[in-house]
């Protein structure tokens, strides 16, 4: 059953892409209109089949990997710092 579903959602993806990119061949002959219809298109069938569960979980992925651990600067701190600086004067 999974599998059926998987290849519904792939030609799903394939026709949005393919359709609009075959008729912008016909009706033009010309490559200019039919890569950037090839690309425009792309990025709906990329869209078909996310989930914002799927987004999400990418998203916090990406968040765990780079974690900020800079030190924060803080106005106690700069004070600290400067008053530190004054007396080694």
């Amino acid at each position: 059953m999974n599998r059926i579903i998987h290849f519904k959602e792939a030609s799903l993806k394939a026709a949005v892409v393919l359709i609009p990119s075959y008729t912008a061949a016909m009706l033009t002959d010309k490559m200019v209109w039919v890569v950037p219809t090839l690309a425009a298109s792309s990025f709906f069938a990329a869209t078909i089949g996310m989930t914002a569960q799927s987004v999400r979980q990418r998203v916090d992925e990406d968040a765990s990997d780079h974690e900020d651990t800079s030190e924060t600067v803080t106005e106690a701190s700069v004070t600290e710092a400067v008053s530190e600086t004054d007396t080694g004067d």
